[in-house]
């Protein structure tokens, strides 16, 4: 999309990223924040979601964590680039920022539509590693 060659970045070692953001902040550098969702699939109704954030010149990364059963991924992206505009908006530190939208995104997956109607004390209980809100809606 800038113009580069395409690349096979390694999400599994985040911190490998700081190079590919260094590079997009160059050609674009009112940036200062590029959030990536990460998500790895072990069946449709199983998934594995995180995320990693370059923020400043800093790498962020969040815990992954387990989404089972899966029940629907439409608006899971969404959720996602609304917890980190959400964070932003609320001043938290760009760790809570990142781990805010995975939580947001791993709530989003366990409800039908593109619409997420996760309360604030969901997410924030996600974020602490209640994974019981995610059943208990």
């Amino acid at each position: 999309m800038l113009g580069k060659e395409e690349i096979a970045p390694n999400y599994e070692n985040c911190y490998s990223l700081n190079q590919y953001y260094k590079e997009i902040v160059k050609v674009c550098p009112n940036l200062e924040f590029l959030p990536t969702t990460l998500r790895y699939s072990e069946s449709a109704s199983h998934q594995k979601i995180g995320g990693v954030m370059y923020a400043k010149g800093n790498i962020i990364k969040s815990e992954v964590k387990e989404v089972f059963p899966v029940v629907d991924r439409l608006g899971t992206g969404d959720a996602f680039m609304a917890g980190i505009i959400y964070g932003l908006i609320e001043n938290l530190d760009h760790q809570e920022v990142l781990d805010f939208a995975v939580a947001a995104s791993l709530y989003k997956h366990t409800i039908a539509g593109d619409v997420n109607v996760a309360s604030l004390e969901e997410v924030h209980a996600i974020m602490k590693g209640d994974l019981s809100a995610l059943i208990k809606r």
